[in-house]
């Protein structure tokens, strides 16, 4: 009980499986990481179900390896939700043993790195930015690049880049990507200074 309630506390997803991977306990941590409505809802749930196909097979050969008596230390995987939806991961493992000193499942340890991943990628985004920008020949090769490390930095699939209007202080769509509809491009195009967009806009 005393061991349980550490790992309850510890501040990441911490999850013991059996041999083949059946869930016998999960702190309230893993619940939250994965989007169940408490601990017991994981329990028999197989832990490997919570990894994105995509790694699934690597993170069964890896966590075997701890057979061996090799800890398992922070590799990363994209896990899944309950809801479906993704996201990335560090895991720690390690084997868990009876009385007899025979192995009978291991204890996992999963910390959540979507921050971290989304800093990199903007460090490196900033830094490429900067290096295309000092070879731009032009205004529009620099709002072209400017907006393509936009739509990468973000994940978006549409985007564009206004310049404003001195004078008036409207707004003209000078570049963009994935506006194909006629009807949304004309919507977009020009915007004026009272529109709601345009203070939308000003606000960032």
């Amino acid at each position: 009980r005393l061991h349980r309630a550490i790992l309850s506390n510890i501040p990441a997803g911490v999850t013991v499986t059996d041999l083949i991977g059946k869930v016998t306990f999960a702190s309230e941590g893993a619940a939250e990481l994965h989007g169940f409505s408490g601990p017991r809802a994981m329990r028999k749930i197989d832990f490997f179900d919570l990894v994105s196909s995509i790694d699934r097979r690597r993170a069964l050969e890896d966590l075997q390896r701890t057979l061996a008596g090799d800890p398992l230390e922070r590799r990363e995987y994209l896990f899944l939700r309950l809801d479906g939806t993704s996201f990335p991961a560090e895991l720690s493992a390690t084997m868990l043993r009876g009385g007899d000193d025979e192995p009978t499942g291991y204890v996992i340890i999963t910390r959540d790195i979507t921050s971290r991943k989304q800093a990199e990628l903007l460090t490196r985004t900033q830094r490429s930015l900067a290096t295309s920008l000092a070879a731009a020949n032009a205004l529009d090769d620099a709002l072209d690049i400017c907006l393509a490390h936009a739509i990468e930095a973000t994940a978006f699939d549409s985007g564009g880049i206004y310049l404003v209007d001195p004078e008036t202080g409207a707004l003209d769509l000078a570049r963009w990507i994935g506006f194909e509809d006629e009807g949304t491009l004309e919507y977009l195009k020009h915007i004026d200074p009272d529109d709601p967009r345009a203070q939308l806009m000003g606000m960032g």
